[in-house]
């Protein structure tokens, strides 16, 4: 390692001098490289302290440290060494020995050894200063190292050393009198915290995180926690800039919310977060993360609760934490007309998605509601990332949620950053009617959906399956069919015939069909059959892939139907048809 006699000898002058004003009550030396040191003390008086030390001398708005003083009560930053009057500049280092005046209270005094740029941050996310300055990092490393173990800032003056606050009085400072508080995250954090209001209230929400041009790397939300509905969430245009690097902003807003229980969340990504910052920290660098207060301090208002308690009350359907290469689904009935608020978190880019969720209508196999590129919004982490969350009003009836991925960048396997809700990577579907009882929902059977006259569904590969059905007269039946074709001809498909004879009376043909959603390949029939009276088998069968279970490309918009499915048309009386035997499989 190499020394710098001349700046030993002027971090010498400076701490000897320092010994004529008054007691030390903070001081850092010889700090490490890329790291943050914080000390602090108390003023029982309002005066004028002393503040010396060495600084980076350059005037290049990018440096490799900082050093700044905060008011440990009003968050704001009272002095820093960017602003000081250097002495004599020896290279890149300067001493400087300033006085301050401060009234009577708390301070941190930090040194944030971590290269980088003050500022510049814009829209685009580009900073040629910030560009040229890891370009020399680059190059003379080990000179930076050097650089950064000659700073030093040393406080004296009337008051209390308390010494190192990094895991003591300044976290508990923040989080005094908070109603959630998720403080001095670092990287990977996937943290919640669970409040409660008594009555209605504003509340001040502070949180401060990463953004890049108008993506949020770290950043938070706030959920109604019975309801699921998103009431608060960490808007990057809004935010405004937090000190240090350009990408530290923070967003200071006052809420108004309705007493209910609600749960705060933060996340972080893989880089840049307390105590490992990539670049300058904020002025404020415990406070990464977010704080809710209660704007009125009334006691009892706001109370902390387990997190791990407000699961929603309402869920209709969940399929979250999905992983690469799935296909998951979940059903639902419901016995009245409803609003639902449906929240999905998937991968998309170029206006499509590739991990998405939709509804179907069990009965009309109707896609009621899909996930869409256009509708949805940044999920936090990686711009592929995105959610959307909407209410939307169903009738009465059976509905089946589906989500699919494809084979990279799911929960649990990201190649890239992860969202803020990761472990909600799925679709939730909840009832967002405030009259919502467990009684208007009953459990999902789909052999009930639609009274089937024969139902040849879920088919898997490598497989031939049949049920039978009879006609006491003659009718319509409509047809629901659902298979796999290779361009011209069905390599999954069915028909009905004659039962006894063989004799086909329909069969699913490729002219006949239309896209039924996902790959191009997937193709669906849907019409009307008029069929004598008498009895009727209806078969299917797949050939060894893509079939129900093993998708080998994207699956249909309505999966679980793959197959066939018969019922009578219209509005003909009952006795026109007997409901089928269970289907058999065959091979």
């Amino acid at each position: 390692m190499r020394v710098r006699p001349w700046c030993v000898a002027l971090g010498g002058a400076v701490l000897v001098a320092a010994s004529a004003a008054g007691a030390e009550l903070a001081s850092i030396q010889k700090p490490a490289f890329r790291a943050l040191a914080v000390r602090v003390f108390s003023l029982d008086r309002a005066q004028e302290v002393r503040i010396e030390g060495v600084t980076f001398s350059s005037q290049s708005a990018w440096v490799p440290a900082r050093i700044w003083l905060l008011d440990a009560q009003t968050r704001k930053v009272v002095w820093d060494a960017a602003d000081a009057e250097l002495e004599s500049r020896r290279r890149d280092l300067a001493p400087f020995d300033e006085r301050v005046s401060l009234p009577a209270g708390d301070y941190e005094l930090y040194l944030a050894t971590v290269p980088g740029t003050a500022g510049g941050w814009d829209r685009h996310g580009v900073d040629v200063r910030e560009l040229m300055g890891k370009l020399r990092e680059a190059i003379d490393v080990d000179g930076l190292e050097d650089l950064v173990g000659d700073l030093e800032v040393r406080v004296s003056g009337e008051g209390k050393a308390v010494g190192d606050g990094l895991k003591g009085a300044v976290r508990e400072r923040l989080a005094g009198g908070a109603a959630a508080a998720l403080l001095g995250l670092g990287d990977e954090a996937d943290a919640q915290a669970g409040f409660a209001l008594r009555e209605p209230a504003d509340v001040r929400v502070v949180c401060v995180g990463e953004v890049s041009g108008d993506e949020v790397y770290d950043g938070g939300f706030i959920e109604n926690a019975d309801s699921g509905e998103t009431v608060w969430r960490f808007d990057p245009i809004r935010a405004r800039a937090a000190g240090g690097a350009g990408k530290n902003r923070i967003a200071d807003q006052v809420v108004s919310l309705p007493a209910g229980r609600y749960v705060a969340h933060f996340a972080s990504d893989g880089s840049h977060s307390y105590p490992e910052f990539n670049a300058l920290p904020p002025d404020d660098p415990l406070a990464w993360g977010l704080v809710v207060r209660t704007v009125k301090p009334v006691a009892g208002v706001a109370e902390p609760f387990a997190a791990a308690e407000a699961e929603p009350r309402n869920v209709l359907a969940a399929l979250t934490k999905v992983g690469n290469d799935e296909h998951r689904s979940a059903g639902f009935t419901l016995r009245r007309p409803m609003k639902v608020r449906i929240t999905a978190v998937g991968e998309g880019f170029d206006d499509e998605m590739a991990d998405h969720g939709w509804l179907v209508d069990a009965r009309s196999h109707d896609t009621v509601w899909e996930m869409e590129y256009g509708r949805t919004e940044h999920a936090g982490g990686a711009e592929k990332n995105r959610l959307a969350e909407e209410v939307v009003s169903l009738p009465a009836g059976s509905y089946v949620a589906h989500f699919s991925t494809d084979g990279s960048h799911a929960f649990g396997e990201w190649n890239s950053a992860p969202p803020f809700e990761r472990a909600r990577w799925g679709i939730t579907v909840r009832a967002a009617d405030a009259a919502f009882t467990a009684a208007d929902v009953v459990p999902y059977d789909p052999e009930q959906v639609g009274d089937a006259l024969a139902r040849v569904t879920q088919v898997r590969d490598h497989q031939r399956r049949d049920a039978t059905f009879t006609l006491e007269r003659e009718a319509d039946v409509e047809v629901y069919a659902l298979g796999e074709s290779d361009g011209r001809d069905m390599a999954d498909y069915g028909w009905i015939e004659v039962a006894g004879s063989g004799k086909k009376v329909w069969e699913m043909e490729y002219r006949d069909t239309e896209p039924a959603g996902g790959a191009s390949k997937n193709r669906v029939f849907r019409g009307r059959v008029h069929l004598p009276a008498g009895t009727y088998r209806v078969v299917y069968k797949t050939d060894g892939s893509h079939a129900f279970g093993d998708w080998n490309s994207g699956p249909p918009r309505d999966p679980d139907a793959w197959g066939i499915t018969v019922t009578l048309a219209g509005r003909l009386p009952a006795e026109a048809g007997k409901l089928p035997a269970e289907a058999a499989p065959r091979r």
